[in-house]
C-alpha cells in the first residue's frame, strides 16, 4: 500500500475517532458479526491487518482479542489514543503486511481480517498476503470497497487502487482459493461512498 496513509487520513479527518464516528463504526461492525461468528467463537485472537487508525480494529476488540498492525508508526499513534478512548483488548503493532509471518508466526491468530485493503495492490501480491494471511491463521476475513474508476482517480496521495469488481474477486483474483463465504454489503458512510465485498477465505 504505497502512498502516505496519514496525511490522506488527517486530511480527511480520519485520524481520531469521535463519539460518531465510533458508533457508526460500532454499528457497521455489529451488522458483520454474524459472520465471524460462524467461524470464530467470541474471544479469539484476530490479526487487523494494516488497521490505519483502527475503524474496524477497535469495535472488533468488544468481541475479540485484537492485534492491529501497519507499517506507518504515525497511524498507530492515533490508533492507540482511539483505542484508549473506545476499545477494549487490543494491541497495536507496526510491521509491513509481507512480512507478519516472520513478525508474528505461524498459526499465532484464529482468524485474520481488513477492511480497505487488499484492492490497493495488483493481483500477485494479493495472492502474497493471501498466502502469508493464511499461515498465521486458519480464517481470513477480507472487505473490499467496490470502487468505480472515477473514484480510484480521486483517492490521491499517491495511494494506488483498483476498482476491481465482484467478478473479478471470484473469478479470477480469489479463485485458487477456497472462499467459503462471500457477499456484497451496502454502503456504509463511516467507511466511504461505495459497496464492499466481502469474502471469507479458509485453508
Amino acid at each position: 500500500m504505497e502512498g502516505d496513509w496519514f496525511y490522506k487520513f488527517r486530511e480527511g479527518g480520519q485520524l481520531y475517532l469521535t463519539d460518531g464516528s465510533f458508533n457508526m463504526a460500532r454499528e457497521a461492525v455489529k451488522k458483520d458479526l454474524p459472520i465471524y461468528f460462524k467461524y470464530i467463537k467470541k474471544g479469539a485472537s484476530v490479526l487487523e491487518a494494516a488497521c490505519g487508525p483502527g475503524y474496524t480494529a477497535i469495535p472488533l476488540s468488544l468481541y475479540f482479542k485484537v492485534t492491529g498492525f501497519d507499517r506507518d508508526e504515525r497511524v498507530l499513534e492515533a490508533a492507540r489514543e482511539n483505542a484508549r478512548k473506545y476499545g477494549k483488548d487490543i494491541t497495536f503493532k507496526a510491521a509491513d503486511f509481507f512480512n507478519i509471518v516472520d513478525v508474528f508466526g505461524p498459526d499465532s491468530f484464529d482468524a485474520t481480517s481488513s477492511r480497505g485493503v487488499l484492492e490497493h495492490f495488483p493481483k500477485d501480491k494479493i495472492r502474497k498476503l493471501l498466502d502469508a494471511q493464511l499461515e498465521v491463521a486458519p480464517v481470513v476475513f477480507a472487505q473490499m470497497p467496490l470502487f468505480t474508476k472515477e473514484q480510484v482517480r480521486h483517492i490521491g496521495h499517491k495511494i494506488e487502487a483498483f476498482a476491481y469488481t465482484r467478478e473479478d474477486w471470484l473469478e479470477d483474483l480469489l479463485s485458487d482459493y477456497n472462499v467459503v463465504e462471500h457477499r456484497t454489503l451496502p454502503e456504509r458512510p463511516v467507511f466511504g461512498k461505495f459497496r464492499e465485498f466481502m469474502v471469507v477465505v479458509g485453508r
